[in-house]
């Protein structure tokens, strides 16, 4: 089994990824990277690398900020974004998250969760996103 981009549902659904093998596979081709906003983030966005690599990806309207106040109540974990942010403004089309919608939950696909020891004994004891991860984005 593996993906194959040819063949539905992945032609349906991303047509762009058909022939993508055909025109500089080793690119980061039809790549798009906007809309994004970033808050008390080192970096954005790190374009390491030469600058002829990203010819065939589009970089286009990232907002930065130092500082945030754009969440209804982070000190009670309510990440939902206030109606006032100002980047919302200046990226119309920017998509709230549905945070309902963030981990496990029950839907047609899953009638019930896993109970927590089932999952504790599931996760590979080597991997540790506190370590294994930048979340600040600093490397």
């Amino acid at each position: 089994m593996g993906l194959h981009p040819q063949e539905p549902p992945w032609s349906e659904r991303y047509p762009e990824l058909v022939r993508i093998l055909e025109f500089h596979p080793d690119l980061p081709t039809g790549t798009t990277f906007e809309g994004n906003v970033a808050v008390n983030c080192a970096k954005l966005l790190n374009l390491g690398g030469k600058k002829e690599e990203l010819q065939f990806s589009k970089i286009g309207k990232n907002l930065e900020y130092k500082e945030g106040g754009f969440f209804v109540a982070p000190e009670k974990l309510d990440f939902r974004l206030r109606d006032d942010a100002p980047f919302l403004k200046e990226l119309p089309a920017f998509q709230r998250c549905d945070f309902a919608k963030i981990g496990l939950y029950k839907d047609e696909d899953r009638p019930s969760l896993p109970i927590e020891a089932e999952l504790k004994r599931n996760v590979d004891p080597g991997q540790d996103s506190r370590n294994d991860a930048d979340p600040l984005n600093t490397k």
